[in-house]
């Protein structure tokens, strides 16, 4: 799914990444770019997930109560993706949704909430997107009816797109 998210984003997404937009998170709750598993491991408690791509360590990390920071309010579970003991990727699951039609209303109301939070976002095939000088915001939908908001570094997601090609 990454990779083809990263392959659409070469073909559409303007080198620009330079404007901040509002509100723009350096992470989520306690979780910070550049964190390493370690720091991660005082306030939370991952589990390790394997591999991801790249070479990136990946956890499961339970964050008990989102206090409804990106519009999330409840516990919420997260993959947590390092590189060379670095956090660098964030994704969030949103509730599955039970039809094509219930996921066309939790992408359509999170797209809406993160526009009231960032502003404006750009339309990306198959995803939203706010693009900032530290994070990289999507929205997206997956095949499995499920929506997810993937948080990214800003200079981990460039050096990635620059390696693909």
């Amino acid at each position: 799914m990454k990779k083809l998210l990263l392959a659409i984003l070469l073909l559409i997404l303007p080198w620009s990444v330079a404007d901040a937009y509002r509100n723009e998170p350096m992470g989520f709750d306690y979780l910070w770019w550049n964190m390493s598993v370690s720091d991660m491991s005082e306030q939370y408690f991952p589990i390790p997930q394997g591999e991801g791509e790249n070479g990136s360590s990946v956890y499961l990390v339970r964050v008990p109560d989102a206090n409804g920071e990106l519009g999330l309010k409840g516990a919420q579970y997260l993959l947590c993706y390092f590189q060379n003991d670095e956090l660098k990727n964030i994704e969030i699951f949103l509730l599955q949704p039970k039809s094509p039609e219930e996921q066309d209303m939790v992408y359509k109301n999170t797209v809406y909430d993160l526009t009231q939070l960032f502003g404006k976002p750009v339309k990306e095939e198959g995803a939203t997107a706010w693009y900032g000088t530290t994070t990289v915001v999507f929205v997206m939908k997956s095949d499995e009816n499920q929506v997810m908001i993937d948080l990214a570094d800003t200079d981990f997601f460039e050096d990635t797109l620059k390696g693909q090609q």
